[in-house]
């Protein structure tokens, strides 16, 4: 789960946990704290009242909604918006968060009027299918179902199942952690690939695959989660999105989309690469304190290892963080290379 650094945002989580106590949605679901928020939402710990079963529930903003959407489409609309952009830095929720997460391809997201609640309360019931489908993978989080409850008017509900143990590493830019054993990051980077091979399989892609985004449950399960970026592998991909410091080379290049080489599964297996790295080294492997000299470096710099790190080990990242992703390691290699199958 996310850290909080400040003393402003612990003594609001404290007010928080001290009045949400009362809330209770659709009648079943009792919101106990928060544990996590974005641009567009907050993430609660919740309770249901008759079994005791926990979940994570996301509580969405309407107008929240609406003005972001509405701000992106004049982001898109102008000569900078029609070109391939990232993302901010942060790992906050986006509107593409609160509409991926429930699968609404970008096709769809462009027809939502910004105006009309019933639109997007529609669609999000409509699309809601795509993460069910996706639902009886282990290694996958949990999609429970959406609630609208008239108590509270301008509110969205998202309940998901709840990974107790928080996420795997928390790696942050400028920053080491405690880097994990080889068996550790074997473990963990297992699941991953399951979990990414099931989406793939289902013709969807991730797009901010990171250390962040995999949560361990109370038996230490991975669940991969937020997919605010994901879309699926047949849609124009618009623009760039993700992470800065997980972006494949590929989705940087000035070039448009149609041209980019190599299929958009690829920006995934490169995310992985970023993400083992992180697990084997404590740190980002492309670290810079402007944007501009990040893309610089993951487009050109060859990243080096320690004689800590297991030879076959660093054979994977090398495969998986190829630049050109032609050449780029398949998502079937991964699974049968040496290391993984130790």
């Amino acid at each position: 789960m996310p850290r909080w650094f400040n003393t402003l945002q612990l003594h609001r989580r404290w007010k928080q946990s001290k009045t949400q106590h009362k809330r209770t949605v659709n009648g079943k679901y009792k919101l106990l704290h928060e544990i996590g928020q974005g641009a567009s939402g907050i993430v609660h710990l919740a309770v249901d009242t008759k079994t005791n079963v926990r979940y994570a529930i996301k509580e969405l903003s309407k107008s929240k909604l609406q003005r972001q959407y509405h701000s992106e489409l004049l982001r898109q609309s102008g000569p900078a918006g029609r070109r391939s952009r990232p993302s901010s830095t942060s790992s906050s929720t986006s509107l593409d968060d609160t509409l991926t997460l429930l699968g609404i391809a970008q096709s769809k997201k462009r027809k939502l009027n910004h105006h009309d609640n019933e639109t997007i309360k529609e669609l999000y019931i409509e699309e809601s299918n795509l993460l069910k489908k996706l639902a009886p993978h282990e290694n996958i989080i949990k999609f429970v179902e959406v609630i609208e409850d008239v108590e509270y008017n301008d509110s969205i509900f998202i309940v998901m199942e709840y990974a107790e143990n928080g996420i795997v590493m928390d790696v942050t830019p400028h920053s080491v952690t405690k880097a994990l054993s080889d068996t550790k990051c074997r473990i963990i980077f297992k699941q991953l690939v399951a979990a990414v091979t099931h989406l793939h399989q289902n013709g969807i892609i991730h797009r901010d695959i990171k250390p962040q985004n995999l949560l361990l449950s109370n038996e230490n399960i991975v669940k991969l989660i937020d997919f605010g970026n994901a879309t699926i592998v047949t849609e124009s991909l618009g623009y760039t999105t993700g992470t800065p410091a997980f972006m494949a080379p590929e989705l940087l290049k000035k070039v448009p989309r149609n041209q980019v080489q190599g299929s958009p599964t690829c920006a995934d297996l490169w995310s992985m690469g970023v993400t083992l790295y992180c697990l084997a080294y404590g740190h980002l492997p492309f670290e810079k304190a402007s944007l501009l000299d990040l893309y610089a470096d993951i487009q050109n710099k060859t990243i080096s290892h320690t004689d800590q790190v297991d030879p076959q080990l660093a054979d994977l990242i090398d495969k998986l963080l190829e630049k050109n992703p032609v050449d780029r390691i398949t998502l079937k290699d991964v699974s049968s290379h040496p290391w993984l199958k130790k």
